[in-house]
């Protein structure tokens, strides 16, 4: 978007965000599951189109050292409205990460898929 500017729906929500332990330990964050959020302390981490985020950085702490997110990036869009008149809540997402040791070695590849804005399940765990 054009600089200095910011869309209407910036910055985008999260249906749910639950990190792991690798004993499985679930942290629920709270986050706002539209866009955009009300006034408040919410976990934001991923609040426009494309971006890089890092993990336990300043915009998504964790407790824990290793383990892995579950990342339901579905989010009502306030300013679009009833669209799509299918599903309103539905999201495209692309993930793919990048894991780095020590700046020497580093690998990327794409996150596992488990939903999709075509036929969103709105899935959560715990619920």
């Amino acid at each position: 978007f054009k600089c200095g500017t910011l869309p209407s729906w910036y910055p985008l929500g999260q249906e749910q965000l639950v990190t792991f332990d690798e004993k499985e330990t679930p942290e629920v964050e709270t986050v706002p599951p539209f866009s955009p959020p009300p006034p408040g302390e919410f976990l934001i981490p991923f609040p426009a189109e494309s971006q890089r985020t890092q993990i336990d950085g300043p915009d998504f702490p964790v407790s824990f050292d290793f383990g892995w997110i579950f990342a339901n990036l579905n989010t009502t869009v306030v300013p679009a409205g009833a669209n799509p008149p299918e599903d309103p809540a539905a999201a495209q997402a692309w993930v793919s990460i990048e894991m780095d040791a020590s700046g020497r070695f580093s690998v990327g590849f794409d996150a596992v898929q488990l939903d999709s804005a075509c036929t969103a399940s709105h899935a959560r765990i715990g619920s």
